[in-house]
């Protein structure tokens, strides 16, 4: 299983995925089929994203976290400042 996180923080990253996922498409509603199919490849999903913090300590995630945070603003700015008034 995953070495640095625990089956509670896997689950919050999971769900937090599944939020960004999910706000992005607001204007889409999905009929009784679309939620099947979305549910079943979250299912497929999950292990796989879980994988990817195999051998990873929380302290790393934490530390790119961080970062990303500080990229996004960044990026954000630059964008602000180049539209027009």
């Amino acid at each position: 299983m995953c070495s640095g996180l625990s089956t509670t923080s896997r689950k919050k990253i999971s769900s937090r995925s599944r939020r960004i996922l999910t706000t992005g498409a607001q204007l889409v509603v999905l009929t009784e089929r679309g939620k099947q199919v979305y549910t079943d490849a979250m299912a497929l999903q999950a292990p796989w994203i879980n994988s990817l913090w195999d051998g990873i300590a929380v302290d790393d995630i934490q530390t790119m976290q961080k970062i990303m945070a500080s990229l996004r603003q960044k990026l954000e700015q630059d964008t602000e400042e180049e539209e027009p008034g």
